[in-house]
């Protein structure tokens, strides 16, 4: 156990950008996400730090506190998002890291919060704080190096699907892109996060630091259809398609099935290995949520791309803890930092 006369918990006040250098020895993230992060998210974080008094308050932890607004049961609720869970090397095994996260769920329920989560690094550990699984999901790979050549989604694109890139919409679109989003999530869920233009913008930023971008995947209008004169409320939306990229491989990092049809999320992959051929990419892997990979996805893909190596493995999904001691079922959870 850490001596609390050396080690103090607060709530950390000063440039967020003091904490870059103990973020970038942490984490793997590239230079272009952090960079993102801190230019476009932490100043409006609440930071819960561990500092060292007898090294002149040094800050050896963190804990990283985004703020969402979540839909919970049809009420608009705050919440926060913890990720950047951190305590420097030497630090560690000492009870910091538990310490400094105890210490911002209570003033989460000292504000009234109903509900925090995150996307776990190691489970069993957020057990232990009374988090419990609230979504799994799956990574799906796809090994298209033996078939560089082939166009794997061009005919279920031309025939059925369009998509445009969020990034070319304007704030009113994508405002009312978010309402669109809202109504369907919550005809399906109990809780998720709420959308509104920033949100959608954000996201956006998110990925294009990363070499990629958002598609809005939706059904293929009829020709006299001018989508964009009415803010996309007329399109059937199978949902949308987060990415990013490198030299070989193009990451799904959010694959939000919007439409109610079971081949919408069959669709969207369809647009993913697309992308990939384009781009001459030869691996996709993508993060999928567990309820979405039925029997009858993994039937259509197997049969579909049965000349493209496929894998699966878990991912990591998300946990949750009920500040006020609820039980809280169906959700929807989503990363966007």
């Amino acid at each position: 156990m850490f001596d609390s006369e050396k080690i103090k918990i607060r709530y950390y006040s000063g440039d967020p950008a003091a904490l870059r250098p103990l973020w970038d020895t942490i984490f793997a993230d590239p230079k272009c996400f952090a960079d993102y992060y801190f230019d476009n998210v932490c100043a409006e974080n609440e930071i819960v730090v561990a500092e060292d008094v007898s090294e002149n308050g040094r800050i050896i932890g963190m804990v990283h506190l985004n703020p969402y607004n979540l839909s919970i049961y049809g009420e608009c609720e705050r919440s926060y998002y913890i990720v950047g869970v951190a305590v420097e090397e030497g630090y560690r095994r000492q009870g910091i890291m538990r310490a400094m996260l105890l210490y911002a769920l209570e003033d989460m329920r000292n504000k009234g919060l109903r509900m925090t989560f995150l996307m776990p690094e190691r489970k069993e550990y957020y057990r232990g704080l009374g988090f419990y699984e609230v979504e799994k999901q799956l990574k799906l790979e796809f090994d298209m190096s033996d078939n560089l050549s082939v166009g794997y989604g061009a005919d279920e694109i031309k025939k059925y699907v369009q998509y445009v890139d969020l990034g070319t919409l304007g704030n009113s679109d994508l405002e009312k892109l978010a309402e669109k989003i809202n109504i369907f999530l919550g005809k399906y869920y109990d809780i998720f996060a709420l959308r509104n233009c920033r949100y959608m913008k954000r996201m956006i930023l998110e990925q294009q630091c990363q070499r990629g971008g958002v598609l809005l995947v939706y059904e293929a209008p009829k020709p006299d259809m001018t989508c964009a004169s009415n803010g996309y409320s007329e399109i059937k939306i199978l949902g949308l398609l987060a990415y990013s990229k490198d030299k070989e491989c193009l990451y799904v990092d959010r694959l939000e099935v919007l439409g109610e049809d079971k081949i919408s999320g069959f669709r969207l992959i369809c647009v993913a290995l697309e992308l990939a051929h384009m781009h001459k990419l030869s691996r996709v892997s993508a993060v999928v949520h567990e309820k979405l990979y039925t029997g009858e996805l993994r039937a259509l893909l197997q049969d579909r791309f049965n000349y493209i190596k496929l894998s699966e493995k878990p991912g990591h999904g998300y946990m949750a803890l009920a500040l006020d001691g609820g039980v809280y079922g169906n959700a929807f959870f989503d990363e966007s930092v």
